[in-house]
């Protein structure tokens, strides 16, 4: 039987992690636990000496409202309700708890660190949230090499591994899953060997591949553990998908961004994995990957910052512009007005681009598959005559 996120809790939340060590389940559970806020019930990372926050003391009635206008709410709600209630999370500890939001500096991070009961500790940070301002960040990684999340994703390690000895993992969702990476290969260098992990589910690459030939990446190759689902969309861009791991998923496309779409085998608690990814998902990948490879900096800034004016600024969230459609409307077609001649002309020249590189990438998938085709017939014939 194949189960979600919260199937997993219902059949394994009455085993300890004696009985079942920690898994790359257990891991993505954690790092979607970021996406609800803890702010007034964890202490914050100004109070590292305060009692944690135990998932047992999760007060029901405020679960809808801690977990309200985040990514994945509901599914959320009822998570909380079955980890209260687990045996194998119910004494996970919560501190640490870092909320740092700032329109000017286009910054949304959130961290916060699990107390497992055997002392481990895991770095969780939350991916991309509803805000127009999360969504502005991941687009600048198109064309900086560090964004603001990511420096406060290595600072918030830095300092809170301080506070105590124990080994410890990161761990992320999304963008939470590019600061994990990010965290872990730009730490301060004595902490790795405590690092026994870090985790990205589904989460981006980076601006460059640099951080890929440093000797910090050789030591943390075989920790550094990526998980994409079988459409993978968000973890395909900016590249590093090489050794990742591919699960299987409901739904299609970018809806497979969920978590609690990913396929769990109820008999053995683990993710079913798949060999590799979906076609389309590799076209996606080769055109988006071909297509910023051709746009120079200055573009890549320039088709960044013309979406966002397009849909009315980043002080919005995802959800007002939902509501408010109409006048997400009369906007874009307000500040379309207002670009320059020179100004149309690039922008309509970068989504020419990305329209050539889609087909360009489609026509080589195309070839390949046609290819395999005749090879797997020359094989049967050659076979057939024996």
């Amino acid at each position: 039987m194949i189960i979600d996120l919260n199937g997993y809790v219902r059949i394994f939340g009455n085993k300890t992690f004696f009985d079942k060590p920690f898994n790359d389940v257990d891991a993505l559970i954690l790092a979607d636990l970021s996406y609800v806020n803890f702010c007034k019930l964890a202490p914050s990372i100004s109070k590292p000496h305060a009692r944690p926050f135990y998932l047992k003391d999760i007060p029901l009635e405020k679960s809808k409202s801690i977990a309200k206008d985040e990514f994945v709410a509901d599914e959320n709600v009822e998570l909380l309700t079955l980890l209260k209630s687990s045996i194998r999370f119910r004494n996970i500890g919560l501190c640490y708890v870092e909320n740092d939001y700032c329109l000017q500096s286009e910054k949304q991070f959130y961290g916060m660190t699990c107390i497992l009961p055997n002392g481990i500790r895991y770095i969780s940070f939350r991916g991309t949230d509803l805000t127009l301002v999360g969504w502005k960040e991941d687009c600048n990684m198109s064309f900086q090499k560090e964004i603001p999340a990511q420096k406060t994703a290595v600072d918030y390690v830095n300092n809170v591994t301080t506070f105590f000895d124990n080994n410890f993992i990161i761990g992320g969702h999304s963008k939470g899953g590019n600061l994990a990476f990010f965290a872990a290969l730009t730490m301060n260098e004595n902490l790795n060997n405590r690092c026994i992990n870090a985790y990205s589910f589904d989460g981006p690459g980076f601006y460059d591949d640099e951080l890929y030939k440093t000797d910090r990446y050789l030591f943390f190759k075989d920790k550094l553990i990526k998980i994409v689902p079988r459409d993978s969309l968000v973890g395909i861009m900016l590249n590093h998908t090489k050794n990742a791991r591919v699960v299987d998923a409901n739904s299609l496309s970018i809806f497979q961004h969920n978590p609690f779409r990913w396929k769990i085998d109820s008999k053995t608690g683990d993710f079913i994995y798949l060999k590799e990814r979906a076609e389309q998902s590799y076209i996606n990948e080769r055109a988006l990957s071909n297509w910023l490879s051709s746009l120079k900096k200055e573009e890549r800034v320039l088709a960044t910052n013309a979406i966002f004016e397009l849909l009315g600024g980043t002080q919005y969230s995802l959800t007002h512009l939902i509501k408010n459609f109409g006048s997400t409307v009369t906007n874009f077609f307000k500040v379309s007005k207002s670009y320059s001649k020179e100004e149309k002309e690039k922008l309509n020249d970068i989504l020419r681009r990305l329209f050539y590189y889609f087909n360009k990438a489609r026509a080589y998938y195309n070839k390949e598959r046609l290819n395999n085709f005749i090879e797997k017939a020359k094989i049967s014939i050659i076979k057939k005559e024996k």
